[in-house]
């Protein structure tokens, strides 16, 4: 009875295994030198698309919405909101406003 248990957990994992694998679901590495060349050329052109960040990043759209959310970037209002900046970056005046060429950014949100 217990061998049947096994053999049983056996195969379930093994299928569990190949389906992952037929569906792409082995997830690659994080590139942590990728992540710091983003984070440079934020400081370089101070606002990036998530277009941009994907080339950067090398990875899926998804993916950089991830980053953009764990870094804690703003989002700019206007443009569609469609730019973004680091935290470090925007340098907000007394209305929590920062403009950068003809893009806005709030402090309190979009």
């Amino acid at each position: 009875m217990i061998l049947c248990d096994i053999v049983l957990t056996v195969n379930i994992l093994i299928d569990i295994k190949l389906t992952h694998d037929r569906i792409g679901g082995v997830m690659k590495k994080r590139n942590v030198e990728l992540d710091e060349h983003s984070i440079r050329a934020f400081n370089l052109r101070k606002v990036l698309t998530i277009t941009e960040l994907s080339k950067i990043l090398v990875c899926s759209i998804i993916t950089v919405r991830r980053r953009l959310k764990e870094w804690r970037t703003y989002t700019s209002y206007n443009k569609n909101g469609r730019y973004y900046t680091l935290p470090s970056i925007p340098k907000f005046n007394k209305k929590g406003i920062w403009t950068y060429k003809d893009i806005f950014f709030s402090r309190y949100g979009t």
